[in-house]
């Protein structure tokens, strides 16, 4: 059995602490690493109003981020993020090929296994360390997420040379990674039968919560959070979304549509995707928040009403962890082994449907209820971030005893 290994992780964002799914994905995963390896994370600011940022986090005792803030990067970044392209930097191997991080060279001699985020900093790595035993994370399939993102923004980008790079990076990336891990069984299908990825180089790793800290409260406890929140006293449904995303923001108009007509009813907006915090009839923002688990046990029921992008929605898992009852677009839960009617509410795409289904759950407190437990039932079982660490070193440790890593 191997010993402690040193990984470096590369992303293309900051990730400690994490501010939306993927960075939440990464920041689960390498602290769980971190229990058995020492980890190095070299992530990117988002753009030039990010270089004020702590350039350096010592999260644990084994895991250590560096935020490489360069002008071009951040400059760089800053363009995708108000692109439809966004939500990270596609140039960054181009200005990485232009800086020469000496930071990231330097840990790259360090490292014994390297993991990259996502495919826009692949190409670089593997150029600067051809040897080293590589990774590639991948979040979705990029260049159908990315292609559904436009498509909800209305831009055509059949033509489009930013989706030629991405589809460029993302095949170089697949192409020449030692080990793919994929976030659902769906991508891993893709990549072997679309694009050609040898089975035995894929793995898939799922997303998920941190059940323990997420979990349901009690009615008292409820209300005591929606006071302690500054939140009204009336039934409250949840609406997680981390960063300004083009799913999130077309997701948020469904939730805004249901708040309309339901001026009765509290809609928890718990992320930032609204830079600050603010109020608009019975919908309330919160903004960035350090821990969104006392907002969402200050709920009764969560909407996820997304219907674009890829990947697998954490704000699923994390609402089903809580004792959510939650109501999806069918979107939303692919990917997944959640099944309609016994774990979600899987609602049609109109107001229609979704308010239905939130009356399903509020006024039927039993049906509520059964759904809330199925769902966490389901999440703890198949989802919680301590099983799903497990099977990420177990993979690492087999990808690495492959590749002829030998230190003890």
């Amino acid at each position: 059995m191997l010993g402690r290994l040193r990984i470096l992780d590369v992303a293309p964002i900051p990730i400690c602490p994490p501010g939306g799914g993927s960075s939440t994905r990464i920041y689960h995963l390498l602290r769980g690493l971190s229990e058995g390896h020492e980890i190095r994370l070299f992530s990117q600011v988002r753009g030039l109003g990010n270089r004020a940022i702590p350039a350096e986090v010592r999260e644990s005792e084994r895991l250590l981020e560096r935020r490489n803030r360069d002008l071009l990067g951040a400059a760089a970044a800053g363009f995708c993020q108000r692109s439809w392209i966004r939500p990270q930097s596609v140039l960054s191997s181009a200005c990485m090929r232009v800086t020469r991080p000496k930071l990231l060279s330097d840990w790259l001699a360090w490292a014994e296994l390297a993991l990259i985020e996502f495919p826009w900093q692949f190409a670089y790595c593997r150029r600067a360390a051809p040897k080293l035993p590589m990774v590639f994370m991948s979040h979705n399939v990029e260049v159908l997420t990315r292609t559904s993102n436009a498509g909800a923004a209305g831009i055509s980008v059949r033509r489009s040379p930013l989706l030629a790079l991405v589809r460029r990076q993302e095949r170089f990336a697949l192409a020449r990674a030692d080990l793919i891990v994929c976030v659902s069984q769906p991508d891993r299908r893709f990549f072997i039968e679309q694009l050609g990825v040898e089975p035995d180089r894929t793995v898939v790793i799922p997303s998920g919560s941190d059940t323990d800290h997420v979990r349901p409260v009690t009615e008292q406890r409820r209300s005591e959070l929606r006071a302690r929140l500054g939140l009204p006293a009336v039934p409250t449904i949840a609406f997680m979304a981390g960063m300004a995303k083009i799913p999130d923001v077309e997701g948020l108009k469904w939730v805004r549509g249901v708040a309309d007509r339901h001026p009765e009813l509290g809609f928890l907006v718990i992320g930032g995707i609204s830079p600050a915090p603010y109020r608009d009839g019975n919908l309330v923002a919160t903004g960035r928040v350090a821990d969104p688990c006392p907002y969402l046990q200050a709920c009764d029921a969560a909407l996820a009403p997304i219907e674009f992008g890829g990947g697998t929605k954490l704000k699923v898992f994390d609402s089903l962890a809580a004792g959510l009852p939650t109501i999806v677009f069918a979107e939303a839960i692919r990917g997944t082994d959640l099944v309609g009617g016994r774990d979600v509410i899987v609602a049609g795409k109109s107001v229609d449907e979704l308010e239905l289904a939130v009356s399903e759950v509020l006024h039927d407190p039993a049906r509520g209820a059964e759904i809330a437990r199925a769902g966490r039932e389901f999440v703890v079982a198949h989802h919680d971030w301590k099983a799903i660490c497990a099977q990420l070193d177990a993979a690492l440790r087999r990808f690495a005893a492959q590749a002829g890593v030998s230190r003890a």
